[in-house]
């Protein structure tokens, strides 16, 4: 028999299956997540696959959501800075109040001030209400935001019919973004 061919045929019904080229939802899901004949360290994987892969997709979304606040925050800066750097904004009504200021109080009554700090990019409204609590997370439209806004705090006097406290304390969040009061280490060295 040595040297003999065989011819073997081989039928479509006999043939091997040849294996999809491209993995279908099932094949690509068994690989992401654990079903109930993988081997305990394959759980294992997944496992820590499906943990991280939720954090990430967490963590994403709470970053895009912090800048965008950001985003937001400055807009509502920018806009109440025009309305205080207008041109008439320096003129006064009957009752002595900056034109501005006045444009300023119809969107929020809590406002007492403005701060402006030359070099910096502070450039705020202060407000101030009844606790030291509400403005560190509401900004000046009183909406929650982990921004808040500049208040001064609840114990000065500011105004005229109280007569106005000779040291006001501001507070405000230091921002990762560069806003708010981050820019106040310019200030470490004043000479």
């Amino acid at each position: 028999i040595l040297g003999e061919r065989s011819n073997v045929v081989i039928s479509k019904e006999n043939a091997p299956e040849k294996e999809e080229s491209l993995p279908t939802k099932k094949n690509f899901l068994k690989l992401f997540i654990p079903w109930k004949n993988d081997p305990v360290s394959e759980i294992v994987r997944k496992s820590i696959f499906l943990v991280a892969f939720v954090v990430l997709i967490c963590t994403t979304a709470y970053l895009i959501n912090y800048f965008a606040e950001g985003v937001k925050q400055n807009n509502i800066n920018s806009d109440a800075a025009e309305v205080w750097e207008a041109d008439d904004s320096m003129l006064k009504n009957n009752s002595g109040i900056f034109i501005g200021f006045e444009e300023l109080m119809k969107a929020n009554s809590d406002i007492k001030g403005w701060m402006k700090i030359d070099g910096t990019n502070i450039n705020n409204p202060v407000y101030q209400t009844d606790n030291n609590d509400y403005y560190l997370d509401h900004n000046s439209i009183k909406e929650k935001s982990v921004y808040g806004a500049v208040f001064a705090d609840c114990r000065s006097r500011i105004g005229r019919n109280n007569g106005n406290s000779k040291n006001v304390t501001l507070y405000g969040h230091h921002m990762k973004d560069g806003s708010m009061f981050a820019q106040l280490h310019k200030y470490k060295n004043i000479f």
